[in-house]
């Protein structure tokens, strides 16, 4: 079986942290090949790969300026680590870069183990792809955190059924519209997305991502309604042999308890129900609520948003959305 990382460069491996550091130090932040990487970054990758023995496909958009042979070169020059086997192709009129993956994966003649690094959202990959999808920081890319995650998915298949794009498509459809964005999909997307960047060992992504689409999703207006969190939870019941089949009852307990507490419990102690909490937390910025360390659930969380470059991120995430 071969072990594959697709990567991009851009938020990945050189971060706009670093860029600050070089610039700060009034040293170049370029070389013949383009930015230069974090060297954290760096480290990082070259800890995955020596955990797992993974070889690179580049999805970067660097692929357009840049050759293969120019690749191999800039690594050898730069003495990254690892080896760039092979770049995803360009199509023309692609829908996302998870197509290009799909491209790639469906050519190679060996069966792949594969994981994402990337700082785009989810909504750039296929469904299927999600469970190896690891959303990055761009202010400072490969951390610690997700190499480890990175090394659990690449030593250990994940075979998740579960669709979460049809779920995010069923609650849209239903989405009051005089109700606007504040509550709605775009809230919903952030969550899930930040779902990612919370995620670590021993929680269910499923979990979240269906809480993602959820658990706001029965709102009645977008002030003090208490209540839809509950309201949620009987919806669950409602969907449960259609949209949530691929969840077991497991899943579907935990998803309820995380819909009906969201709004009114801090911690639970579970780290997929907190990560649910931590998730929706994070997006408070959109009411202009800088979420607090202190009232977060998960260390995973109160460490993302006591970051001093969290709100700079959020922020961006936002122009990038629009």
């Amino acid at each position: 079986m071969m072990k594959v990382i697709f990567l991009d460069f851009d938020g990945v491996m050189d971060t706009e942290y670093y860029d600050h550091i070089l610039a700060k130090e009034g040293k170049p932040g370029n070389d013949e090949y383009g930015i230069i990487f974090d060297p954290n970054s760096v480290k990082n990758l070259k800890y995955i790969i020596d955990q797992t023995g993974a070889d690179i496909v580049v999805t970067s958009s660097w692929k357009y300026m840049m050759s293969y042979q120019d690749f191999i070169n800039m690594w050898k020059a730069r003495e990254l680590p690892g080896f760039v086997t092979d770049v995803t192709p360009n199509i023309h009129g692609y829908r996302c870069r998870g197509d290009e993956i799909d491209a790639w994966l469906k050519e190679c003649k060996s069966q792949c183990q594969y994981i994402i690094l990337d700082d785009l959202g989810a909504d750039n990959f296929n469904s299927h792809q999600i469970p190896r999808l690891l959303v990055v920081n761009p202010f400072h890319g490969i951390d610690e955190d997700i190499a480890e995650r990175a090394i659990l998915l690449l030593n250990s298949p994940i075979g998740s059924k579960f669709n979460y794009t049809n779920l995010r498509r069923y609650s849209a459809n239903r989405w009051p519209q005089h109700l606007g964005t504040t509550h709605g999909v775009e809230h919903w997307d952030r969550v899930a997305r930040f779902g990612w960047m919370l995620y670590q060992e021993d929680a269910d992504m499923d979990v979240i991502l269906a809480f993602a689409y959820l658990h706001d999703s029965e709102r009645k207006d977008n002030a003090m309604d208490i209540e839809h969190g509950k309201r949620a939870s009987l919806l669950i019941d409602r969907i449960r042999e259609t949209e949530l089949n691929a969840l077991s009852d497991g899943q579907i307990a935990k998803l309820k308890r995380a819909c009906e507490l969201h709004t009114i419990e801090h911690r639970t102690g579970d780290i997929t129900i907190d990560t649910c909490f931590d998730a929706d937390r994070m997006d408070l910025l959109r009411v202009g609520i800088m979420p607090s360390p202190e009232r977060m659930a998960t260390k995973r969380g109160a460490e993302l948003v006591a970051d001093p470059y969290f709100e700079v991120y959020y922020r961006e995430l936002n122009e990038k959305a629009k």
